[in-house]
């Protein structure tokens, strides 16, 4: 909390000094002026009236030393002149010299509020917080409607976080002065605190001083909304995008308001609305961004991008739009017109991952994995952070191009570039079984274990490895049960969990396993095939040749089964 109302002064201080800075130049001016139409307010020694005149002269000319000079000639004849030392105090307070300032009016022997709100400023500008806030309160307590003592007292209030009092301050300073910013600096102040109720009072008080500013609708909605007044919060959205129908951000809001009820026929409305809006400033491409990814995560595809597009038209180098209409055209596996964007995206920001590893996608997925391999390995020349990605993705274009030894040097050089050790031994293990090189397999997952040792699917991964090769089945069953305890539900690791079963001669268990297996992966072949050898294993011959029967129609070419069958 501390922090919080730490950055919270910081802004009411500054907004104090403007407000109550400015107010005192001016103060001192118009009470200079008021002085020379005006006698002083008993007769004063003629000589310190001459000199004082003197120093109102000079003042206005600004000749500061040579009215300082004759204020304090003026004081010479008359010490304790109350009209001289308030000239001479504000006078030292407007040239920043404070304590010359509080020097000057401390000795006045009857002071008013006008002398104690001069008193607060100075002592406020030395630092002496104390003596500012009992200054500016004996200032209230001869004049409780002062702008600029309210506001300091309000101030106050809230470093020493006694927020009502504060908002109680600041809501006569507001009032006082018809300024719309206090009322909404109030509303800031009291959300800054989660008084959510209280902030949308205020901020409504700025409303009505203030309605030609759609960021004060907005902020409005947001307070209703987190005190839980939805349908208020949605009522403001309306009045607000009514009286300012070209604001991106009121149309966005009230999009984002409609998504979380569901409402997708408003929210294509609106989002039709943002998408014809004619300019589109710089701040406002980042709602443009922000609105593009809720459409497209409430599938709103086309309005999507629409809105896209319209930020590409306005900033044809926008990351954000290239990459979600780059992805949109993959999930419409148009990989052609998905080349286009990332290709774009590249040419825009060559240092980013995302359209280096999107654009080798597109080649993945054409078949074409030379050109992939090729794309990801120009990427590592030009991306300097974030190259996990890269690096993974070469690996797994190697992997599936049979080139498993090149795959380990990238994932080893990954390791040593500080990437995701983790995931980079999980895919060298993975890698290095497929090479059949099971010993460095095995010592790249205990490596991995010991890391981490609850890295489920590592565990799950040896754990099956160790039981199809029949070797150190007592951990091998202690690994999986481990990773089970992770994932439960997890079709594969039920798997494993049957087949080292199996592989320890405990059928009637592993059949159990097994045909949870069946229905957690959804009638994966090799899951099928399990359930046919554990079915045999029991004598349950019928059932064995079923489930054999029915993993080769998922997998016509698998010769194994076809062995089995043949039986």
């Amino acid at each position: 909390m501390r922090v919080r109302i730490h950055a919270i002064m910081i802004v009411c201080l500054g907004l104090a000094a403007m407000v109550v800075g400015c107010a005192a130049k001016n103060q001192s001016v118009d009470s200079l002026t008021a002085q020379l139409q005006q006698p002083p307010r008993k007769e004063m020694h003629p000589e310190a009236y001459h000199h004082f005149t003197n120093a109102v002269i000079y003042e206005q000319e600004g000749e500061y030393a040579g009215a300082i000079k004759e204020y304090e000639l003026a004081l010479s004849y008359e010490p304790l002149s109350y009209d001289i030392r308030l000239s001479l105090g504000t006078l030292y307070l407007n040239l920043s010299r404070p304590a010359l300032a509080i020097d000057a009016l401390l000795p006045i022997s009857v002071k008013d509020a006008a002398i104690y709100q001069l008193l607060g400023e100075a002592f406020r500008a030395q630092g002496q917080d104390t003596e500012a806030e009992e200054s500016f309160r004996r200032a209230w307590s001869t004049d409780s409607t002062n702008v600029n003592t309210n506001y300091q007292l309000g101030v106050y209030a809230v470093q020493a976080n006694r927020i009502d009092e504060g908002a109680k301050y600041f809501r006569i300073a507001a009032q006082g002065s018809g300024n719309w910013e206090l009322f909404a600096q109030i509303a800031e102040m009291y959300a800054n605190f989660q008084q959510f109720d209280s902030a949308a009072v205020f901020i409504e008080h700025a409303l009505r001083l203030n309605q030609a500013d759609p960021s004060l609708y907005a902020r409005h909605a947001v307070y209703l909304y987190s005190a839980g007044h939805k349908s208020e919060s949605k009522e403001v959205l309306q009045r607000a995008v009514a009286v300012h129908p070209n604001d991106a951000r009121l149309l966005a809001q009230l999009i984002e308001t409609y998504n979380a009820e569901e409402n997708l026929d408003s929210v294509k409305v609106y989002a039709d609305k943002m998408t014809n809006l004619g300019e589109v400033s710089g701040t406002d491409l980042i709602v443009y961004e922000r609105i593009g990814a809720v459409l497209l995560r409430a599938r709103l595809r086309e309005q999507a991008a629409g809105i896209f597009q319209k930020t590409l038209r306005f900033d044809p180098e926008n990351r954000y739009a290239l990459f979600y209409l780059g992805r949109m055209e993959i999930d419409s596996s148009r990989f052609d017109n998905a080349k286009g964007y990332f290709d774009r995206l590249i040419a825009a920001d060559s240092t980013v991952p995302d359209g280096w590893t999107n654009l080798a996608y597109v080649y993945q997925q054409k078949k074409d994995l030379d050109k992939a391999e090729d794309i990801l390995e120009l990427a590592a020349r030009h991306v300097i952070t974030d190259r996990d990605n890269i690096q993974f993705f070469l690996a797994q274009i190697l992997s599936q191009k049979q080139m498993s030894d090149s795959a380990i040097v990238v994932l080893k050089n990954a390791i040593a570039d500080g990437g995701d050790t983790i995931r980079a031994l999980f895919q060298v293990g993975a890698e290095y079984e497929k090479l059949k090189d099971i010993p460095k397999s095995v010592e790249s997952f205990e490596l991995l274990l010991s890391i981490s040792p609850d890295h489920h699917p590592t565990l799950n991964y040896l754990g099956y490895m160790l039981a199809e090769r029949g070797e150190r089945l007592p951990e091998a069953l202690d690994m999986i049960e481990r990773a089970l305890r992770a994932e439960p539900e997890n079709g594969a690791y039920l798997d494993s969990y049957a087949w080292v079963l199996y592989k320890m001669q405990r059928y009637q268990e592993a059949l159990i396993q097994i045909q949870k297996a069946v229905i957690k992966t959804n009638n994966d072949p090799v899951v099928i095939e399990h359930l046919g050898d554990i079915q045999y294993a029991l004598g349950n011959f019928e059932n064995a040749r079923d489930a054999w029967q029915t993993a080769l129609a998922f997998d016509p070419q698998n010769k194994n089964l076809k062995e089995k069958l043949s039986r």
